[in-house]
């Protein structure tokens, strides 16, 4: 253990316990290091004899304390793992009063020498208000030989990777990861994967991420939404990153990014590799990549690139010479792109860049000047290169039709699940 690293410390308990509804024959079982959990039957002293003594669907309440397992924690029936501060909302952005290290906090810590923290092996499990902090592997995961369905990872807080991610579901059918802190991790905040299907990745704050793919990275995949999300501090690569890169994911539907903030990233803000995607109503500023705001790349087709804000980005130009807010890789199949309603001004140097070799259609945008883009247009506007078809633009700053960014906690809150063909069907 590296000992510059600072030490587990012990939390002071809470007796107060989250209230939950059972289902017919489920039980609720408590759990706490003295044995004695506020006087709650059936008590055990740590999680995962909790979780062996369970059986589907109970409901197992973690109380605030410190836990330091010995082995990775094993979810292996389907059951809500509950922490004191389940269903409160853990993000900075939106005025918690949630302290990571704090003693109202269940900790589940690594102590730099676990590196699994919790591994789920079950459909239907729900991870809900714990903390689980310094591993030094994936901190939360799934694994592709156990498929799964139905995982709920919601209200944790999740940092201090020091070798891999906060979190990556492999094989999850419709997993929902929703108003989750995650920060400081080596490898990406927020990984979904290797066969997953119809996932829902919204309302995380994920930052400090020095992952050399991105803080929320998407493959091998399909018909994700990446919604509502806020990501900020990447030091090395990409804020959103859907499809595996160096293109082998193209053909895979890639579904919905949309109402994301994401700023201060090394590289793209938001990088699509994957088809018949919409990207919209997404903010990318203060962006330093080498390819764009909003890259698209490889063979990919049928993507929609709709009512975003590219704004005040310095590209590194090595690369490409003339990187852009949007940005358009020589293989993708510029005919079947959509981009139209997006603002886009004080990017440098480029607003716009197609590398393809047919031409893009990018009528309807704002160039950030009334008298359009430059230099190939008549404009003063942000540049766009040769081959894309600017005119008309947009005179004056984009109206957005954008829904509502919703906040951890509003109710109601359903689980939207859209597909590619409703999508298709309402902006195209």
């Amino acid at each position: 253990m590296n000992a510059s690293r600072p030490l587990c410390l012990s939390a002071s308990l809470l007796l107060g316990l989250a209230l939950s509804v059972l289902p017919a024959g489920a039980a609720d079982r408590h759990v706490n290091p003295d044995g004695l959990c506020g006087g709650n039957v059936p008590c055990y002293t740590d999680l995962q004899s909790a979780i062996d003594a369970s059986g589907p669907g109970d409901v197992i309440h973690v109380q605030a304390a410190l836990y330091i397992p010995a082995a990775t924690v094993d979810v292996t029936v389907p059951v809500r793992i509950l922490g004191p501060m389940a269903d409160n909302n853990p993000l900075p952005s939106k005025g918690t009063s949630r302290v990571p290290g704090s003693a109202s906090e269940a900790i589940v810590c690594g102590a730099y020498s676990l590196a699994t923290l919790m591994r789920i092996s079950a459909s239907d499990v729900e991870v809900n208000g714990l903390e689980f902090r310094w591993g030094t592997g994936d901190l939360l995961e799934t694994v592709q030989t156990r498929p799964t369905s139905g995982v709920i990872i919601r209200n944790n807080i999740i940092h201090g990777s020091s070798g891999d991610e906060g979190m990556q579901l492999r094989n999850a059918a419709g997993a929902l990861i929703e108003c989750n802190h995650v920060y400081a991790t080596a490898g990406d905040g927020i990984n979904l994967c290797c066969g997953s299907a119809d996932g829902i990745i919204r309302w995380n704050e994920v930052h400090d991420i020095s992952s050399e793919n991105a803080a929320v990275y998407v493959y091998s995949s399909n018909n994700t939404t990446i919604e509502g999300n806020l990501i900020y501090n990447t030091t090395l690569n990409e804020g959103i990153k859907l499809g595996a890169k160096y293109g082998p994911d193209s053909l895979l539907t890639g579904g919905t990014i949309l109402n994301n903030k994401i700023h201060d990233t090394r590289q793209d803000g938001i990088a699509v590799y994957t088809s018949r995607t919409t990207v919209r109503c997404n903010e990318v500023y203060n962006s330093h990549s080498e390819n764009g705001g909003i890259y698209l790349a490889y063979k990919i087709s049928d993507v929609a690139v709709i009512d975003n804000r590219v704004h005040d980005n310095a590209f590194d130009t090595f690369k490409w010479g003339d990187p852009a807010g949007i940005m358009i890789h020589p293989e993708v199949y510029t005919s079947t792109v959509t981009v139209r309603n997006n603002s886009v001004y004080a990017n440098s140097p480029n607003g716009m860049t197609n590398k393809a070799a047919d031409p893009l259609v990018a009528e309807g945008n704002w160039w950030g000047a009334a008298d359009g883009p430059g230099p190939v247009g008549p404009g003063s506007g942000d540049r766009v290169s040769a081959d894309v078809d600017y005119d008309p633009w947009l005179a004056s700053p984009a109206t957005h039709s954008c829904p509502e960014v919703l906040r951890c906690g509003d109710q109601p809150t359903p689980v939207r699940r859209t597909t590619w063909g409703s999508i298709k069907g309402y902006y195209r």
